[in-house]
């Protein structure tokens, strides 16, 4: 070969191994170009530094030791972090070392082409300058036109009408009525979804494999009894297409290859019915359409899926190699932005449905919800109202994926985000046998999730111990159609005047050793129930067939029960006038759901939760005996997954189809237990759920001449935590009573004084909450809480400019707060500035866009403004999204028939003695 043709050759393969490194550099796809680039890196590499060497035994003649020192540093660093990457793996370790490769790799490149092209042509420069900068600008421009716009989530203004709209394929698609979609519009086989055990091979994600292998997610489909009863019962009165909806979140590996659309019985048996959720049904999902939840996202399939689950092992090899040399084009595949930038939007997905005629028969109606009422809390850092924050933003992962110590691969700082999702489901751990998972769900059920507290009991000497207001007003607010409780997404009622007509005197914080009581009279005990460590409503979920409640007993010195409720039989019953935490919906006819059939819910009788950041207080009646001179009162949370009656129905229910009609709105039949056979899991028996006390507080009470002993340290928080409970059930003036006694605790606390005010403004004595504003603005002219009520106030006395200037610095520092800027907008229309209005609640919708409030101002909004079309889309969505104001009649009948429920639907209830 002649010396300019080798010249040549050396400037060809200098230019081709520079454009070859850029592209590795700015691309990272997982195409077929990129992946054979990635292989062909290594014989490159060796190749390369062939002609490298022999380029620079060339080059160094005549340099000056220095220059022969540096450049051959150069090229020993670029060779030897090469090696190491080859060896140990490209993992996030490695990046530090990675980088010297490329930096190094490249710098001796360059500097070779450098000295070839000082001796080459005008012309062969030019062409090198050319073919670099067209060839860089090629590779930079095709990175710019990758579409990105699915890498965040986002809401839009307008939402689909029905579910057909929602849906791939409309009302004929093949997961109707799921809006989940695939990215080609395809089917997508069932092996893609039930080969988790690849990604947990040695050397790849073994920790994480092993941590999901336990969790509620490997046991969401059909290897969960409970699960599968209820989808064997809805088949049975719905039909096999609208238990697609509920496959659109448990059943990926059926839905997506179009086989759930079939009896329960053909597929049970198989591999896809028992896969669960596995790592593909999260990591493939290469969009989230919105926060509306229902499984609105869109899954794919890559093109080289394939070589990973292959049983060919010279492919299975090139795959693990691939990743090994380069794990980037896997981890955009399986690892979106919005996994780690949007955990919680990604989240809503699954963990917000809603309902609609497909799949109940009836109407859209709110279903679980645990999304939004953590994106308007404090605990997100996007609620300005909540009445507790934490000092950092708290997601899903921070409770349910906690870092945990790993050595896998992609581990960072030798930690990876835990893949067990503990959370709160016992009774799966119990029906897989798996004690050790059962321990540590447990453990984080009681870890300071929730605060009990014995706070306080009656004064004595009082006659009545609670007084209803004689004529309670009206709540005027908008209610959405839902079956779950609304937190700080829905705005105060401004007037409402409360449910009780004065405030009872209390004693209070009870301590230790209290001497409270008098013998012979008959007292209120108030126990207060705080979530500390909940980003979401206690309890979340699926709440209609949950069980938590409070449990208060009180014994005497000879251990004799003087008042217990809340207690439990011998079969495992709880008490049915206990203190309940879940919702209570009803049929058509008047029938409890109770089979996990809330496709068939026509009205709530109640719903109880606790917001996170909030408190509630429930209230026991018991008289003090003549003969005791102290008493021990104990109060317990106990939490059980599943309702004892629903466990039995999900292993032995059988249903007589004698005694009564049935259809998807309704079922009159009875139910019996029969014989557990051929269920899923390891336990053939109905399973014993565990009760956990998830919090508790204990302390004895002395009867006698009233002693009670100054406030404690904490009796501010106290006080606080008891007004707040009061406050969220309508007891006004008892609030007002407790958070003014703690303003005289911590009168330097400027929320002290705003918790006090916000107490006024939702009875409408705009007077009385003014001047506590002020002083709350006086101690912190930056508290938010106070500039949001006083804005509040102001709007309501039609003070529009000043409430909008205290409400913008609100909406400046929480500019996601839906309630905020519903408020904004609100008085934006009064002042009949309908495109300033208008503007501001279409950014309510890219919050939620569902927001009821949002939709009906926008329909009077644009109405007003002349837009008659827009009016029109909006009006449809509120009347899609607002209550069926027949429910309550429904209610109300349920109500006279069962008077435990009837008492737990009244915002402020008693308990009595179950004894």
């Amino acid at each position: 070969m002649t010396g300019k043709r080798s010249h040549i050759i050396g400037i060809v393969a200098c230019v081709l191994v520079l454009l070859h490194s850029l592209y590795l550099v700015l691309n990272g796809t997982a195409s077929l170009l990129y992946v054979g680039n990635v292989l062909l890196h290594v014989p490159v590499g060796i190749v390369s530094l062939v002609v490298v060497v022999l380029a620079v035994r060339r080059l160094l003649k005549g340099k000056s030791w220095t220059i022969r020192s540096l450049i051959l540093a150069v090229l020993v660093a670029s060779v030897v972090t090469g090696l190491v990457v080859l060896v140990v793996g490209n993992t996030v370790r490695m990046r530090s070392t990675l980088l010297i490769h490329g930096v190094t790799g490249v710098s001796i490149v360059a500097i070779v082409l450098y000295a070839l092209l000082q001796h080459s042509s005008l012309r062969q420069k030019s062409t090198v300058v050319a073919t670099l900068f067209g060839g860089f600008a090629l590779i930079g421009l095709s990175q710019l036109a990758v579409d990105r716009s699915t890498d965040v989530i986002t809401n839009e203004i307008l939402p689909p009408l029905t579910m057909a709209d929602a849906a791939m394929g409309g009302a004929n698609g093949p997961f109707f009525p799921s809006p989940v979609a695939t990215a080609d519009g395809d089917l997508i086989p069932s092996e893609y979804f039930v080969d988790s055990k690849s990604c947990g091979r040695s050397g790849c994600h073994v920790d994480a494999y092993d941590q999901w292998s336990k969790s509620a997610h490997r046991f969401s489909s059909f290897n969960n009894q409970w699960y599968r009863k209820s989808i064997e019962y809805m088949q049975e009165v719905a039909g096999t297409t609208a238990p697609q909806w509920c496959a659109g979140c448990h059943d990926h590996a059926l839905l997506f290859a179009g086989k759930m659309d079939a009896p329960v019985s053909e597929f049970i048996d198989t591999e896809a019915a028992q896969a669960g959720l596995g790592c593909i049904s999260c990591h493939a999902i290469k969009e989230v359409k919105n926060t509306g939840g229902n499984a609105a996202f869109v899954l794919e399939y890559p093109d080289l899926h394939d070589l990973a689950t292959s049983e060919n092992p010279v492919l299975l090899t090139l795959h693990d190699l691939t990743i090994h040399l380069d794990p980037e084009p896997h981890r955009r595949s399986f690892l979106k932005p919005f996994h780690i930038e949007q955990s919680a939007e990604f989240c809503s997905s699954c963990h917000k449905v809603h309902l609609d005629e497909p799949v109940n028969g009836y109407r859209w109606v709110r279903g679980f919800n645990t999304y939004d009422n953590w994106q308007a809390s404090g605990v997100s850092h996007q609620g300005a109202r909540s009445f507790y924050q934490p000092e950092t933003p708290q997601t899903c992962v921070s409770c349910h994926m906690p870092a945990t110590v790993s050595d896998d691969p992609g581990n960072d700082g030798g930690t990876i985000r835990g893949h067990e999702f503990v959370a709160a489901n016992t009774a799966l751990a119990v029906a897989n046998d798996d004690p050790a998972h059962l321990a540590v769900t447990e453990s984080f059920l009681q870890s300071n999730q929730l605060r009990v507290d014995i706070f306080a009991v009656s004064k004595p000497g009082q006659s009545d111990l609670f007084e209803p207001a004689s004529s309670p007003v009206d709540d005027p607010t908008i209610q959405i159609a839902t079956t779950f409780a609304a937190g700080e997404e829905q705005a105060e009622n401004v007037g409402s005047g409360g449910a009780t007509a004065q405030a009872i005197e209390v004693l209070a914080p009870l301590t230790d050793r209290s001497i409270v009581l008098e013998p012979a009279t008959t007292v209120r005990l108030d126990v207060v129930v705080r979530t500390l460590g909940l980003g979401h409503f206690f309890p979340t979920g699926t709440v209609d067939a949950q069980e938590a409640w409070l449990e208060v007993k009180v014994t005497d010195a000879r251990n004799r029960v003087i008042f217990w409720s809340g207690n439990t039989d011998a079969d495992g019953n709880v008490d049915p006038s206990a203190h309940f935490y879940r919702s209570l919906m009803i049929d058509e006819r008047g029938n409890p759901i109770d089979k996990r059939n809330a496709f068939a819910s026509r009205s709530v009788v109640y719903v109880n939760l606790i917001p996170p950041g909030g408190a509630d207080v429930g209230h026991f009646i018991f008289d003090v005996p003549e003969d005791v001179s102290e008493v021990t009162v104990e109060a317990k949370l106990n939490y059980r997954k599943f309702i004892k009656e629903h466990t039995i129905f999900a292993y032995a229910g059988e249903m007589d189809n004698g005694s009564g009609e049935f259809a998807r709105g309704y079922d009159d039949r009875d139910w019996k237990a029969g014989s557990v056979t051929n269920v899923s899991g390891a336990l053939q028996s109905v399973p014993d759920v565990p009760i956990v006390v998830m919090a508790a507080d204990s302390l004895s009470l002395g009867v006698g001449d009233i002693d009670l002993p100054e406030a404690s340290q904490d009796a501010y928080g106290r006080w606080t935590d008891y007004g707040i409970g009061l406050l969220r059930s309508g007891d006004l003036h008892g609030a007002a009573a407790a958070f003014d006694r703690a303003v005289d605790l911590n009168p330097e606390n400027s929320n002290a004084w705003v918790n006090l005010a916000r107490v006024y403004v939702e009875e409408g004595d705009i007077d009385a909450a003014q001047p506590l504003l002020a002083r709350a603005l006086e101690l912190d002219e930056s508290n938010t809480k106070a500039h949001y009520f006083l804005g509040v106030a102001l709007k309501a006395l039609a003070e529009y400019d000043q409430a909008l200037e205290h409400l913008r610095l609100v909406a400046d520092r929480f500019p996601t707060d839906r309630v905020v800027l519903n408020q904004i907008g609100r008085i934006l229309f009064l002042k009949e500035q309908f495109g300033e209005a208008i503007d501001t609640f279409r950014k309510v919708l890219l919050i939620d866009a569902e927001d009821l409030m949002a939709h009906y101002n926008l329909m009077i909004a644009y109405r007003a403004a002349g837009d008659s079309e827009s009016s029109t889309a909006h009006q449809l969505r509120y009347e899609r999204y607002k209550a069926d104001e027949r429910a309550e009649a429904r209610s109300r009948l349920y109500r006279l028939q069962d008077p435990n429920a009837n008492n737990e639907s009244q915002s402020v209830h008693f308990h009595r003695s179950s004894l």
